[in-house]
């Protein structure tokens, strides 16, 4: 019986063997509230633990569960009346069951362990769990049980594949790209190489042709210097013919010597040869060598009179104006 004043009376009737009857009456005022105390306590507890964002529950030494909030209820598809006092294997199947015995042992040794884990959920759909287990130990150092703890990880979980995924897809797009870079390089060093041998296949050329073409033009001009030696017998004209072939063959010679210098710019740079010579000499050669060519084509090439002299190389000169 609970008095105004609050205090808790309890009381006791019991039937004597040779008749009467005796009553007893019992403070328990302090009990009480102690009673009301832990039922409002674990109201509280289950009422942040039931809005808690994860699952979790108590299991006992004898691996019996003796708390779960809403969220694991949830996730187990059980009342809170079927779970508490149901032991593990009547709440996990085996395959959970061995996925978490690692763990779950070393904490009922004594070990806090902290784990990522892969479930699925009363959705049938594939979560990721954060899962601690936590060592509930007494005063002597005896583990009398385990909190469990899981927290749902899936979307981070999800965003650490796809950026693994996105650093793999990274990774092959940069292999790959060196790869057709260093392709690209290696047929950019074939064509390179092929130019140069090309290039010094056409110095080769060059050099071997204009030395054989020297060959017979020496002896064309040695031929027109013997005519020039004995022209008694030739007449104005055909002494002017004679001087105009052996400046033509002087012009040829030129040319062909300029096809070697050329074959030798791969090689080395020309160095000119600087000298003082008069400008009327290198007109009359030009005048010599081209005048015929420009009348065929109805055309007069005429020359200034200079008594000027330069200084420079005179078969550079005379190419550049050829």
């Amino acid at each position: 019986s609970e008095f105004s004043d609050g205090r808790v009376i309890e009381i006791r009737g019991e039937p004597m063997p040779d008749g009467g009857y005796v009553t007893t009456y019992s403070d328990i005022t302090e009990s009480k509230q102690t009673e009301r105390a832990l039922r409002t306590s674990e109201r509280q507890v289950r009422t942040y633990t039931d809005n808690a964002p994860a699952l979790i529950a108590y299991v006992d030494a004898e691996r019996r569960y003796r708390f779960a909030n809403k969220a694991y209820l949830a996730y187990a598809g059980m009342s809170r009346d079927e779970i508490i006092g149901a032991p593990l294997t009547a709440v996990l199947d085996e395959g959970q069951l061995m996925a978490r015995s690692p763990w779950l042992e070393e904490a009922f040794a004594g070990e806090r362990r902290a784990f990522e884990l892969g479930v699925s959920g009363p959705d049938e759909k594939s979560r990721y769990m954060l899962g601690t287990y936590i060592p509930d130990v007494d005063g002597d150092g005896a583990v009398t049980g385990v909190y469990a703890l899981f927290q749902d990880i899936t979307e981070r979980r999800r965003a650490e594949l796809g950026l693994e995924e996105a650093k793999a897809m990274l990774e092959q797009r940069v292999a790959d790209r060196t790869a057709a870079l260093e392709e690209a390089m290696s047929a950019l060093a074939e064509a390179k190489a092929q130019a140069e041998a090309a290039n010094a296949s056409k110095t080769r050329f060059l050099a071997a042709a204009a030395h054989d073409l020297l060959q017979p033009l020496n002896a064309a001009k040695l031929f027109t210097a013997l005519l020039e030696e004995k022209n008694d017998g030739m007449n104005e004209e055909q002494r002017l013919l004679v001087s105009r072939v052996e400046t033509g063959l002087v012009a040829v010679e030129d040319l062909l010597s300029a096809l070697l210098d050329i074959s030798r710019l791969d090689t080395r740079a020309p160095r000119p040869t600087r000298e003082d010579f008069p400008a009327a000499e290198l007109f009359t050669n030009l005048e010599d060598q081209f005048s015929e060519t420009f009348a065929e084509r109805g055309l007069s090439l005429r020359f200034a009179k200079t008594s000027m002299w330069l200084h420079t190389d005179p078969a550079l000169l005379r190419r550049i104006l050829q």
